[in-house]
């Protein structure tokens, strides 16, 4: 009975601590981030731009055209034959369905193995490896912060985010196992960090309203 009217009061002192904080939540996603929407609309173009000469950098070190977008086309260049014009890199680490295979005593191929950053580390000193990295880091900022906030034309799947010059996202207070807030639609508190030339481009996207300043803070 004891640990029952304990539980109760945990439960009604949660109720109470997130019922608080859930109209602070809703006058955020109201109010929204102020965004520089023409510095964004240049930074797409320049991505744009930039991704056209990576991916250049990217045949020319492979010494033939493939489709980047295609997993089995990246497998087979780098864990392919050197004698069939690939780069011959002994894969490390197994794809999902590879590690499957395994365990079921399946014998696995180079389709069966991951061409994620991760797994391409090994090989930082090969030209291939390198120059699809370098064009990964830019795709992602591209995708994820660029074209996730503007939209692309004609994909439901993103639409564009920004009204009247602000991000509203969704804050949610039951995203994260650990009990912090999560942000989708878009992620707001995934921002590229500024120790790069890009991520301070991302970050300086963001900008107070006349009068304001932006307060940074963190539990540190």
């Amino acid at each position: 009975q004891f640990d029952s009217m304990c539980r109760e009061q945990d439960l009604w002192a949660i109720r109470e601590l997130e019922e608080q904080t859930t109209d602070v939540c809703c006058q955020m996603g109201l109010i929204g981030a102020p965004v520089d929407v023409q510095a964004l609309q240049e930074l797409e173009r320049e991505l744009s731009l930039r991704l056209e000469i990576l991916e250049a950098d990217v045949y020319r070190a492979a010494g033939q055209v493939f489709n980047m977008n295609s997993p089995k086309q990246k497998q087979l260049l780098l864990f392919g034959p050197k004698k069939e014009g690939n780069q011959g890199l002994v894969p490390v680490k197994l794809t999902k369905g590879g590690k499957l295979k395994s365990q079921k005593g399946l014998e696995t191929t180079i389709y069966d193995y991951s061409t994620d950053q991760e797994s391409l580390e090994p090989f930082a000193d090969n030209a291939v490896v390198v120059a699809l990295a370098a064009y990964a880091e830019v795709a992602k900022l591209q995708s994820t912060y660029v074209q996730g906030y503007l939209g692309v034309a004609g994909d439901p799947k993103k639409p564009c985010r920004i009204f009247n010059g602000r991000i509203h996202t969704d804050l949610v207070q039951y995203g994260t196992l650990t009990g912090r807030f999560s942000s989708r639609a878009p992620n707001l508190q995934n921002i590229p960090a500024p120790r790069s030339e890009l991520g301070k481009k991302v970050r300086g996207l963001f900008r107070a309203p006349k009068g304001y300043r932006f307060l940074v803070s963190d539990y540190a």
